[in-house]
């Protein structure tokens, strides 16, 4: 195997140009999945279905914008020219869409070039596909040149690294800087929390890119402070923001590639935001989020975790999470007021108040464990979610306390399970499902829940719970070619087949399946093979 090239192919996977070889159109640029027939179905900005030879896999290597497939018809090698013209040569076929044309083909002999109707370059159907590959292989390539990764996990490595270049936009309309998306197709959008994830990988690989994939949150950030849910290059979600973690991902890049003048640059989008969320988010001296009322079958997708049965209720919740993330956001802004010389005392004061009131009211005794709040009765939910393990990123708890949530996360009957952490307890027999955050498991809430216990000074669990997880990702990597979205807490189904908000029916709705090459799920996983 080439070391820097994949090999297990699988259905889903995505196929994309990358604003790290040039320009993207988010609007036209083409997109493509793999099929489990070996071939593609180009699934943004229209359909079309391309198939390798009789559809029959027999080797190969592949990126995520270039591919050299042996079929028993022969050789099928294609790359991306650029974001609109994809080139392919061998035995191919193509089935273009009959109404609505978005993507056409131009044909010569065995040379195709599929292109964004009205985007041709016709000259692009003679350009020599060796030179193509060894351009789109350039940026894994030299990565690996000074980034190596660790040989439990390599072969996740050198997929996370093709992921990651896939995720990369270039500069367009409102956002003036390299951004991420969670996945190119069907999310395609950049998203709050998740562009902060995908930074914290980043770091390690590319310092700039990184940064630019924070101030193209800060890009769309409103005048009145908000940063939404989401964002395209000419339009954003205002309706809804996300889990504030912006600082915090500040503080992680910068620890890594000190960078005074960027931070300058940060703090007042970031004060702005912060404010925006103390005056429209608070309830009283704590946080909550708002629902959104099961929209598309979500219940919270302000949270993050949609689906989440935290939210089964009909009242507002004083919610742990986000007050934790609060209060981690003012710990992060404490200590870069502190390194451009600036009064740290307005945020770690409030800070200081907001664990106070999470140490003092949402320490479910009973339970062992932190749990949400009903705001109308101030009595707790008593719903055991993995967000009841992120007080640890505090640092805040008592021996005792942490003692208590160790004892949760090794309980089978609660987050014990096979690959920890379900995203609900499992004894709570009426609720758990193997539907997103219904009780499968994240890797950004394994990531929050493991640096946690790090932070607390425990080691071993940050590790325990690191392994397990990047174990589990290779393992279904191997398998079945993509990294996922979400994984089974017992290990035992592919994610493919578990249901996505109430439903395995991607042929209904692409979002009623697990997303496939999803972006923090690669990044994150980047952060832990780099890190102790």
């Amino acid at each position: 195997m080439n070391q820097h090239q994949l090999e297990t192919w699988g259905a889903g996977q995505l196929f994309a140009f990358s604003g790290l070889d040039g320009s993207t159109d988010f609007a036209h640029g083409l997109v493509a999945r793999s099929l489990r027939e070996v071939g593609l179905l180009l699934c943004h900005p229209g359909e079309t279905r391309i198939t390798f030879g009789n559809g029959t896999w027999k080797s190969g290597t592949f990126g995520l914008d270039t591919f050299k497939i042996q079929t028993p018809q022969g050789q099928v090698r294609g790359a991306f020219v650029d974001t609109h013209h994809l080139l392919l040569e061998g035995d191919v076929k193509v089935e273009l869409a009959n109404r609505n044309r978005q993507v056409d083909h131009l044909q010569q002999g065995q040379r195709h070039l599929l292109y964004s109707t009205g985007h041709l370059t016709q000259s692009h159907l003679h350009l020599d596909l060796d030179t193509l590959v060894a351009q789109r292989s350039s940026w894994v390539q030299s990565t690996l040149q000074h980034w190596q990764p660790p040989q439990p996990w390599s072969n996740l490595a050198i997929k996370c690294l093709h992921q990651m270049k896939g995720m990369v936009y270039a500069p367009e309309g409102q956002l003036r800087h390299r951004s991420t998306t969670p996945d190119r197709w069907p999310h395609r959008q950049i998203w709050l929390w998740d562009s902060v994830f995908h930074a914290i990988g980043y770091r390690h690989l590319d310092a700039s890119l990184a940064r630019d994939a924070l101030d193209a949150v800060f890009d769309a950030q409103q005048p009145n402070g908000q940063i939404a849910i989401s964002a395209s290059p000419t339009s954003t979600a205002v309706q809804r923001s996300q889990p504030p973690i912006l600082a915090w991902g500040v503080e992680l890049v910068d620890a890594l590639h000190p960078n005074p003048t960027w931070i300058e640059h940060c703090l007042p989008h970031l004060e702005a935001y912060l404010a925006w969320f103390e005056h429209h988010r608070s309830l009283g001296p704590v946080f909550g989020w708002v629902e959104d009322g099961n929209h598309g079958n979500s219940v919270c997708d302000e949270s993050g975790m949609d689906n989440s049965p935290r939210f089964s209720g009909t009242g507002i919740l004083r919610a742990i999470d986000l007050t934790v993330f609060m209060a981690r956001e003012h710990q992060a802004m404490a200590r870069l007021l502190e390194k451009v010389g600036s009064d740290p005392t307005p945020h770690s004061t409030k800070a200081q108040a907001l664990i106070s009131h999470i140490e003092n009211d949402f320490w479910n005794d009973e339970l062992g464990i932190y749990t949400d709040i009903d705001h109308a009765t101030s009595t707790s939910t008593n719903i055991e979610a993995v967000t009841g393990f992120l007080p640890l990123l505090l640092g805040s708890p008592s021996p005792n306390r942490i003692t208590r949530l160790q004892a949760a996360l090794n309980d089978p009957n609660r987050f014990g399970t096979t690959l920890p952490l379900p995203t609900l307890s499992r004894r709570h027999n009426n609720l758990y499902a193997k539907d997103m955050w219904k009780g499968p498991v994240w890797i950004n809430t394994n990531w929050m829940v493991a640096e946690g216990f790090r932070t607390c000074g425990h080691p071993q669990t940050h590790h325990h719970i690191k392994t397990q997880t990047l174990n589990a990702m290779q393992q279904w990597k191997n398998q079945l070619g993509a990294i996922f979205e979400f994984y089974d807490d017992d290990n035992i189904l592919p994610p493919p087949d578990m249901p996505r908000k109430g439903k395995n029916a991607p042929e209904i709705h692409p979002y009623h399946q697990v997303m496939h090459d999803f972006g923090w799920s690669a990044t994150l996983a980047i952060d832990w093979m780099s890190t102790p």
